[in-house]
This record gives structure tokens, sequence and C-alpha cells, in this order.
């Protein structure tokens, strides 16, 4: 075991992880390697539930690991859904002389689904950035209301992201 755990630790140390991070993640959890699962698991958010279910099953791994691996993925899939969703209500923009119903948010929001179809399946805490990054061209140029949509929401995505275990502490 001691010598699997030497080649376990090689492929994180050398970042291979990255190219089979699924069977680093049932073999960590299957031995015990908490620390190697923790840094695994958020790379297999994106492989499908039954490529899961069928490498679990080849690898003889107690039905618990899939309990918590499903559980760790609908908590990934709450806080995409609260970025995906997130919008800027209907509202009469105050900082036009014509007062228009407002339409800035749509431009931002429009711009925070690109950035995440175009970089795939991220992990959680890029989110963040990529609303602050994505907001800080465009916040001089939203109302009142839009800015103070977009602070909350990366707030709430902020505190959300706190309260994510480690896959270990499932």
């Amino acid at each position: 075991m001691e010598g699997n755990l030497a080649v376990l630790t090689i492929l994180v140390d050398r970042n291979k992880v990255k190219d089979r991070p699924l069977d680093v993640l049932i073999y960590a959890s299957k031995h015990g390697y908490t620390e190697i699962a923790d840094k695994s698991a958020p790379l297999t958010l994106s492989v499908e539930s039954k490529d899961i279910v069928a490498k679990a099953r080849s690898a003889h791994i107690h039905d618990s690991f899939l309990v918590k691996w499903f559980r760790y993925r609908e908590i990934h899939d709450n806080i995409y859904r609260m970025v995906i969703t997130f919008e800027c209500g209907r509202h009469l923009d105050l900082d036009s002389p014509k007062l228009d119903y407002c339409t800035r948010f749509k431009g931002f929001k429009d711009q925070i689904l690109s950035a995440i179809l175009e970089l795939g399946f991220l992990r959680i805490e890029e989110l963040v950035k990529i609303i602050h990054v994505g907001r800080q061209p465009l916040i001089e140029r939203f109302c009142s209301a839009c800015r103070h949509q977009v602070n909350e929401t990366e707030d709430k995505l902020k505190a959300a992201l706190a309260e994510v275990p480690l896959f270990s502490k499932m």
C-alpha cells in the first residue's frame, strides 16, 4: 500500500491528477488518502454521473462513495444555478434621463454566461473571479439597482463558497 501511495503522490505532485481525476479520487477515497481525494474531487464534477457510477462499481468501492460524490456534486450544482439564474429584476433606469426600463444588466449576464461556456465546467472558486472581473469595466455603466444586485449576488456567492465542505468532510 505504501508503494501505491508513493505513485499517487507523484501523480498529484506532477499535476497528473488532471489527466485522471476520477481514478485518483476513487483510489484515494478507497484507501483513506483524504488530502488527495480533496484535490481530485473538484476535477470530477464535469464527469457524467453514469461514468462515476460505472467506475465506482468496477473499483468495488462502497456505495457510500457514490452518495458522498452526488451530495458534493449537488452542492456545486446549486452554486452554479445561483450564478446562471441570477437576474436584475425589471426596473426603471433611474440614471437615464428618459426613465426607460434598464437593459444594462443583460450585457453583463451574457458576458458571465459566455465566460462559463467558454471555460467549461469551472471550479466554483473561479466563478467569483469571473463575476468580479467581468463587472469591473461595466460597474460604472450599471444603474444603481443593477450595481446593488451584482454586489449582492457576489456576496451571496462568496458566502455559499465559504460553506462548501471538502470532499473528505462530506
